[in-house]
This record gives C-alpha cells, structure tokens and sequence, in this order.
C-alpha cells in the first residue's frame, strides 16, 4: 500500500524518474565462461532483455502522458492502471532477472572450480616436462618454459642467435683442434657445394672460394693445411661482418659448412643439431641466468636426431602446456 500511495503522489506532483527507476539492470554474462554455457544463458536472458527495452519505452510514456493529474479524474485512474500494470511486469522481469542471475553464478562457479582443477593438471604435467627434460641433460624448471612464452619475438630471436653462434663456435673448435683429420674427405664435390652457397653472398667472398678450391682438389691435405686454416678463419670473418639480419642466416650456413668437416658419426650429431636443434632452443632458456651455458650447447651438438627430436616433441608440449595454463589463469582472473 505505501508503495502505490507513493506511485500516487508521484503522478500527482509530476516526478518523472518514478517509473524508468524501478526497472532492474540486466544480469551480465561473462565473456570467459565457454560458449556451450553463455549460450543457453543468452537465449534465456534474450526475451526478458526484449521485455526490458519495451518497458523502458512504456516508462517514458507513462512519465510523458502522467504528470500533473487531477487526482481522482479519468486520466489519472487511467494512469493507475497503466502504472499497476507496468508495476506487475516490473516485478516479474525482477524475479527473471534474479533467476538468471542465480543461474550465472552457479554457472561461474562451476567454471572456476574446473579451470582450477585444469590448472592443478597444466602445473602438474609442466613439471613433468621439466623433469624429461633434465632427463636429456637440460636442467630446465616450468617457470623457465613459462618465462620463455613472455619473451618478445625480437628477444628470443636473440637467444636463438645466440645459441647458433655458441654452436658454430664450439664445432669449429673442435675442427681446428683436428684440421687434418677434419679436411680428409674434403674432396672436390664438397668444395663445390660450399662455392655454390658462397657464389650466392654479396660481394662474393673470391679468395676464400679460390681457397676452398684449391683444398677440394689437392690430393694431399697436408700440402695444404694453412689453406685449410685460412678457410675456417675466412669464414668466422664473414659471421663476424655480416649484418644484425644477416647474421644468424651466416651462422647457420657456418654450421652447414661445418658440418662437412665433421668426422662420420659425429657428424651425424652435426647435421641432426642443423636441421632439429632449432626447434629445441626453449629447453635451453634459463630465466635466472638469461644466457645461454655453453655445456648445455655442446650437449646440444652431440645428441642424437633422435635424442633431438624427442627434445624438440617435449619442448613443444611445454609450450602448449605453459599457453593453455596462461589462457586457463586469465579466465580465472576474469571470473574471480
């Protein structure tokens, strides 16, 4: 009764807020909840949403038509009834709204305990990755892998860079430490194919291809070992005066180079670290250190390809794993 006397009053005195202040704010359904629930909540919220809109037109025009009445005068027991019924739907689109509302925090519920039970299993199964992958020699944690993901692309490229260099450093170490037994099978064919690679560079490096020539024929190596010490410092010289963007390109022709001059079995390890060892930089990021350890590129070099390729297959299960746990953390961010 108090609230149609004030109703009353409030036609009476021309108080044209009365009617547009009692409809409720719709339910919000959060965008992080799955489709397959916010769908059916959309469709349920759909015709009450509907029914707000033409409410809210209903309450301009009652606040428009129902100002400054007479009391008791036909147009004012028209507006009562107008208003009563106006009052009704009022009351029924508060009680759907409450429902719905009743519904979405149960449905939210439910999604927060999910996603924190799918958490628990990401952090549970990053740690299992970690744990593989010290098993190949990297002793790497989950946060390593979780700090590798926030990196910017210019900042792993870097790293990445950085490794290949470390590696093209420690193979053609070990060539020069064994320059004879290195060069020995370094016949004419393998002198071609590494002319053909350089021919391509600009300016094209003439000495050290005629050097490279005159190594790939000689039929006694020894007779041409300073030559053959002038190649590998010839080509560190190219690495070192490339460009920032050409660089990396350089090292990992370096390590092509290389690889040729590599003993058979290890060489093996060479080519596998060629063509694999790219898809395995992430095992080797240390977030305390931020540099790359020289032990764990030489281990790098002299793993197998299939040493590398189930390194390789575990640092993109990490990865995947770190992603889905940021995306699973952030939605529960959203909800709570």
């Amino acid at each position: 009764m108090k609230i149609i006397y004030a109703i009353c009053l409030l036609l009476t005195l021309g108080l044209s807020s009365a009617a547009l202040g009692q409809i409720p704010a719709m339910p919000e359904i959060p965008t992080a909840l799955p489709d397959a629930v916010r769908e059916p909540l959309i469709v349920k919220r759909k015709p009450w949403a509907e029914e707000k809109l033409k409410l809210l037109e209903e309450g301009k025009a009652l606040n428009a038509a129902c100002q400054n009445l007479e009391r008791g005068s036909e147009r004012h027991k028209n507006c009562l009834a107008r208003q009563a019924s106006f009052d009704g739907r009022v009351v029924a689109l508060r009680g759907a709204f409450a429902t719905l509302e009743t519904e979405i925090d149960a449905a939210i519920d439910a999604e927060i305990a999910r996603l924190e039970a799918r958490d628990k299993e990401l952090t549970a199964g990053l740690e299992k990755d970690a744990e593989a992958i010290r098993n190949l020699g990297f002793a790497r944690r989950a946060e390593d892998f979780a700090e590798w993901e926030k990196l910017g692309s210019d900042a792993k490229a870097q790293f990445e860079k950085e490794v290949v260099d470390a590696a093209t450093d420690q193979v053609a170490g070990k060539i020069s430490d064994h320059l004879m037994a290195s060069f020995q099978n370094f016949d004419a064919a393998k002198a071609d194919r590494w002319i053909t690679l350089l021919n391509k560079m600009e300016p094209k490096p003439a000495a050290l291809i005629q050097k490279i020539r005159t190594v790939g024929s000689a039929a006694d190596k020894a007779r041409v070992i300073e030559d053959a010490k002038e190649i590998l410092t010839g080509i560190e010289r190219l690495q070192a005066a490339g460009s920032a963007a050409s660089r990396e390109e350089m090292l990992l022709l370096s390590m092509d180079l290389f690889c040729d001059l590599v003993p058979p079995a290890a060489n093996d390890s060479c080519n596998a670290f060629k063509t694999v060892g790219k898809l395995t930089f992430a095992s080797l990021y240390n977030n305390a250190a931020r540099r790359v350890a020289l032990n764990e590129v030489e281990r790098l070099t002299t793993m197998t390809e299939q040493q590398l390729r189930a390194l390789s297959k575990l640092n993109e299960l990490t990865v995947k794993h770190v992603k889905e746990r940021n995306e699973v953390r952030a939605k529960l961010k959203e909800l709570e």
